[in-house]
């Protein structure tokens, strides 16, 4: 089984952390120790040790059969990055499809093929220095764009997506819309 590492904040124990601790028996967390996003991000890649991993964020909605439907997705292709969620439009029409690196946005699940954790946590010492890095202190999904734009790596959204985010405030950016929301996600 691929290994699963969420992201979470323990505010979120109740409703979120139990959720998926009952639908991903074999789940690994890193929880927020600083209300630092990105913090939490790096600590998450430290712990993949480098493996193959799927990483998510707590505030999802899994579909159904999530854990088979995830293995299916990654047996596919395993040497990928992997994108579960998104709110593109494209989703709709085109569907599951590769995408240039430069365009990667939303961390809510993805997978990362194995070699690829380390190469991304070294990389945060010098984007943090960047203009971009300096203006988006908890943009780490910034950063993976911006990585995988360097180094010429693309991705595959995965269309229907596997995971929805939940419509609600986020507690890192109260500014940030609640309605973040798949345009795929079947809950079904």
């Amino acid at each position: 089984m691929t290994r699963v590492i969420c992201r979470a904040v323990k505010e979120k124990q109740k409703r979120d952390i139990n959720y998926i601790d009952r639908k991903i028996p074999n789940v690994e967390w890193v929880f927020d120790k600083n209300k630092s996003a990105f913090d939490t991000f790096l600590r998450a890649l430290k712990k993949s040790n480098n493996k193959a991993v799927v990483f998510m964020e707590c505030d999802v909605l899994l579909c159904k059969d999530f854990l088979r439907r995830l293995e299916s997705e990654i047996e596919k292709r395993p040497n990928e990055i992997l994108q579960f969620f998104s709110m593109r439009k494209d989703d709709l029409i085109i569907g599951t499809r590769r995408m240039n690196g430069s365009t990667f946005s939303m961390n809510q699940c993805h997978y990362f093929p194995k070699g690829m954790t380390n190469r991304l946590y070294d990389y945060y010492s010098q984007w943090i220095k960047t203009e971009r890095g300096k203006k988006n202190p908890n943009g780490y999904d910034y950063m993976m764009a911006d990585f995988f734009k360097e180094f010429k790596y693309s991705y595959w959204i995965i269309c229907p997506n596997l995971v929805n985010h939940r419509k609600e405030k986020s507690l890192i950016n109260e500014k940030r819309s609640s309605k973040r929301q798949s345009k795929t996600y079947e809950s079904i």
